[in-house]
C-alpha cells in the first residue's frame, strides 16, 4: 500500500544521508561518536526500524505497538552494526567470510577505533591515509590491545537492552515473535563474547 511505499522511500532517503555522513568522514582521525552513531542511524538502524515497522503495518498493529516495534528494529540495528564493527577488528577471514579489517583499508573509523584514537597517538600517527596490509595488522593489534573493543560492545549490550525494553512495550504481539526476536537479540550480543 502507499503507507509501505512512503516509509520505504523515506527509509531509501535515510540510507543515502547516512551513506553520505559516513563518505565524508572517510579517513577522518578526528572523527566523532555522534558522526559514527548518525551515520549507523541512517543506515543500518533505519533500515532494521523500517523492516521492524512494515512487518507490524502488515499485520494490522495498533500505532503503539508499531512505535514500539520501530524502536526495537532501530536499537537492533544499532547493536548489530556495533557488533559487526568489533568483529571486523577481532574475528579471522574465515570467521567472518570476508576480510577481516576491510573497514580500516577503506578508511572508516568504526566505534572501536574512535575509542582508542582517543588514547593513541601511534594510530592517530598510522591512520588518516591508506594501509597496505601489515599496518592494517598493526592497526588492528593497537585498538584490540586495550578497553576500546570492550567499550563498543558495552555500546552494543546498551542498544540490546534498549530493544529488548521497547519490545515489552508493544503488548500485543504474539508471545511466540516476541521470544523469537529477543533470541534474535541476544544472539547479536552473543557474536562477540
Amino acid at each position: 500500500g502507499a503507507d509501505v511505499a512512503g516509509l520505504l522511500a523515506a527509509t531509501i532517503g535515510e540510507l543515502c544521508s547516512g551513506q553520505v555522513l559516513e563518505l565524508q568522514h572517510l579517513f577522518d582521525v578526528d572523527r566523532t561518536e555522534d558522526s559514527y552513531v548518525s551515520a549507523v542511524d541512517g543506515k543500518t538502524a533505519s533500515l532494521m526500524a523500517t523492516a521492524c515497522r512494515i512487518g507490524g503495518m502488515v499485520t494490522d498493529l495498533d500505532s503503539d505497538d508499531l512505535d514500539a516495534l520501530t524502536e526495537f528494529g532501530r536499537h537492533v540495528g544499532m547493536c548489530f552494526q556495533i557488533v559487526d564493527d568489533v568483529l571486523d577488528l577481532t574475528a579471522t577471514d574465515e570467521v567472518l567470510g570476508k576480510p577481516s579489517g576491510q573497514d580500516l583499508t577503506e578508511g572508516i573509523y568504526t566505534l572501536p577505533v574512535i575509542y582508542a584514537l582517543r588514547d593513541s597517538e601511534r594510530l592517530r600517527s598510522l591512520l588518516g591515509k591508506p594501509l597496505d596490509a601489515e599496518d592494517v595488522l598493526t592497526a588492528r593489534e593497537i585498538v584490540t590491545s586495550n578497553e576500546s573493543v570492550d567499550s563498543a560492545y558495552d555500546v552494543a549490550r546498551s542498544h540490546a537492552k534498549r530493544a529488548n525494553e521497547a519490545l515489552g512495550q508493544a503488548g500485543s504481539l504474539d508471545p511466540n515473535v516476541s521470544a523469537g526476536l529477543r533470541r534474535l537479540v541476544d544472539d547479536l550480543v552473543d557474536r562477540v563474547s
